[in-house]
């Protein structure tokens, strides 16, 4: 993500979650599922990380979508 425009974070982000997911679903019984269910979380970690500090730094935003 250090290479591209800030402006294509989001779209490579979700980019990059679907691909994983799509991995997931195909390797569901080898090991490398675990090493893939732990990149999507770690997606999902940094999302809720940044929600959690864009509500600590505005609170009087809405909702992120």
């Amino acid at each position: 993500f250090g290479e591209p425009l800030c402006v294509d974070g989001w779209a490579l982000r979700r980019a990059l979650h679907a691909r994983l997911s799509q991995l997931f679903r195909r390797a569901t019984l080898d090991p490398a599922a675990a090493f893939i269910f732990l990149a999507l979380s770690a997606l999902d970690f940094e999302r809720l990380r940044g929600e959690i500090m864009r509500r600590v730094a505005f609170p009087r935003l809405p909702l992120a979508t």
